[in-house]
């Protein structure tokens, strides 16, 4: 138990840096389709994969929806609904044609194409329609691809990359524990450092070093 352990930790050490670097291009690539996501999405009609906690309204809303989709949860819900172009005007404050025959209230959504738009004043009516549907698609799937099946797959194989190269270390004959103990029975035998020692020191040196390197 505690040699696997040993193993498990000493590979988390060696994978540290590597993964890093993937974090700081995995955090830079949330970075730009946050910023991004909130100038195609900010205004979308709230459904079932949009809502007041999960949105890109702000920066920080927007991190959090990406994080979410790291994990593949509902993502494609999510482009659904910043897809939408059906029932997404919003009206702002309400509104009644001059005969009073129509009336809207505030909070009602009508069709982007419904002819009502053309007598309702801009400023009464707030468009929270997808931009481009096409452009949800590229920008989701494109996410979906890039992060999820490539940089995260790749944070994978760093870690499975090492956990070999540390269980091959550990099944070495002579591993580091072995030559650090022989360096430190060097540096008695030679406290100047010449790289030199006696044949007569040799003896001693095999009998301070454990096997395989010594007798001890």
């Amino acid at each position: 138990r505690v040699r696997g352990l040993r193993m498990m930790l000493q590979t988390l050490i060696w994978s540290l840096p590597a993964l890093y670097n993937v974090g700081t291009v995995l955090f830079l690539f949330m970075f730009t389709y946050a910023i991004i996501g909130m100038n195609l999405f900010g205004q979308i009609k709230y459904a079932d994969g949009i809502s007041a906690r999960n949105n890109f309204e702000d920066f920080p809303a927007s991190l959090m929806v990406l994080f979410r989709m790291l994990t593949g949860e509902n993502w494609d819900i999510i482009m659904r609904d910043c897809m939408n172009l059906d029932d997404c005007i919003l009206i702002t404050q309400a509104w009644s044609s001059t005969d009073n025959s129509t009336q809207l209230l505030r909070g009602q959504y009508l069709d982007s194409s419904d002819p009502l738009l053309d007598q309702v004043p801009d400023d009464y009516q707030q468009n929270m329609c997808s931009p481009a549907p096409f452009l949800a698609v590229v920008y989701f799937c494109s996410y979906i691809i890039l992060l999820t099946l490539l940089l995260l797959q790749l944070i994978i194989g760093i870690i499975l990359d090492n956990i070999e190269t540390t269980q091959y270390t550990e099944e070495l004959a002579v591993g580091q524990g072995h030559i650090m103990e022989f360096v430190e029975v060097w540096e008695e035998l030679d406290p100047y450092g010449t790289s030199f020692i006696h044949v007569t020191s040799l003896t001693a040196l095999l009998e301070g070093v454990s096997p395989p390197l010594g007798v001890k």
